[in-house]
């Protein structure tokens, strides 16, 4: 993660590669925002992350502000252990490019 506090990153969904998996690594306590934004085509995102043990910390489809539409975002989630996190950047459905933004809280 990035240590003024914001990370973004871009990727690309496509049919072929419906996902995209990305990994940092986090302290026990830290808590984040993690936004997924379409930034082109049909692409309807969802993210789902995982502790380092492999178990599901936080997973979105839809985030709960309606200005964000479709777009995936995990709102304060609080991580519980130190060690590398795994991001999955996925869709719901449709192909596009997308924003990833990652914020500690």
């Amino acid at each position: 993660l990035d240590p003024s506090g914001v990370t973004r990153v871009t990727g690309r969904i496509q049919g072929v590669f419906p996902r995209q998996k990305w990994q940092f690594e986090a302290a026990e306590g830290q808590a984040l925002t993690i936004t997924m934004l379409a930034a082109s085509g049909t692409l309807d995102t969802l993210l789902d992350l995982t502790s380092p043990s492999g178990r599901r910390t936080a997973y979105n489809d839809d985030a709960s502000d309606p200005a964000l539409g479709v777009n995936a975002q995990i709102v304060r989630v609080q991580l519980p252990r130190d060690g590398i996190y795994t991001l999955d950047a996925t869709r719901y459905e449709g192909t596009g490019s997308y924003e990833l933004i990652i914020a500690s809280l």
